[in-house]
This record gives structure tokens, C-alpha cells and sequence, in this order.
């Protein structure tokens, strides 16, 4: 209240009063400056740390959808494999259905009659005896 007085020029205050008038400005302005200085160094705080928490979920995002396609991609090697293997198996019992059958000297007419023997897989018999299968 004095340092209001003494402002507005009511009174003059006593050499002393106005020694610590000044020092009580002084005070609040570099306490106003420092309150500044804290809201922007807070408000820089908060958006580096948003940024910084954007960055990690788009992160996240990108190895899951990575592993999503690691799996993917594991599941149709899997399964390409599997019809590989039915696919062998399927013309390596049809090469001993025909070999049995050619052993008794029957032809490609002849096996159609034979038990077990799919005609409609079989595409051409070669010269050799081997078979080509329609997968």
C-alpha cells in the first residue's frame, strides 16, 4: 500500500520504503518473467511429449502390421507346401497304380476299368511310363 502512495505521489515515503518498494518491483517483475519462462518451457514440454507419443503408437502400428504380414506370409508357405506335398502324393500313387497295371500289359483303355484308378486325373501317359496329371 505504501508503494502505491508512492507511486501515485500522494506522499513522499521515507528513503527506506522506497529502497524496498524498488526491490519488491524488482522481485515481481523477474518473478513474472520466470513464470514466463516456465509456461513456454511447460508448453514445449507437453507438445514434444505428445509428438513423442504419436511417433511410438504410429511405431506400434508399423510392427504390428509387420508381424500381421510375417505370420501371413508364414501361413501361405505352409499351405503351398501342403498342396505340394498332396500334389506328390497324388501323382506318386497314380505312377503306382499305373505301373502296377502297366506290368500287367494293360493300356490307358484298358485301366479305365481298374479299381482305384482315376482316368479323369490322368492326362497322357508317356512312352517311358510316366504319368501327366492334371492338378
Amino acid at each position: 500500500m505504501i508503494c502505491e502512495k508512492a507511486d501515485l505521489g500522494l506522499s513522499p515515503p521515507k528513503p527506506s520504503k522506497r529502497k524496498a518498494c524498488s526491490k519488491k518491483t524488482t522481485f515481481k517483475k523477474q518473478l513474472d518473467e520466470t513464470r514466463r519462462e516456465h509456461s513456454a518451457l511447460r508448453t514445449k514440454y507437453e507438445n514434444t511429449k505428445r509428438q513423442l507419443q504419436s511417433k511410438t503408437d504410429a511405431v506400434a502400428t508399423l510392427q504390428q502390421e509387420l508381424a500381421d504380414q510375417a505370420l501371413e506370409a508364414q501361413n501361405k508357405k505352409a499351405k503351398y507346401i501342403g498342396i505340394s506335398k498332396e500334389m506328390a502324393r497324388k501323382v506318386a500313387r497314380l505312377q503306382t497304380r499305373l505301373e502296377a497295371v502297366r506290368g500287367a500289359g494293360a493300356s490307358k483303355e484298358e485301366m479305365k476299368g481298374e479299381e482305384g484308378v482315376n482316368m479323369e486325373e490322368v492326362v497322357d501317359v508317356e512312352e517311358d511310363g510316366a504319368l501327366k496329371v492334371q492338378l
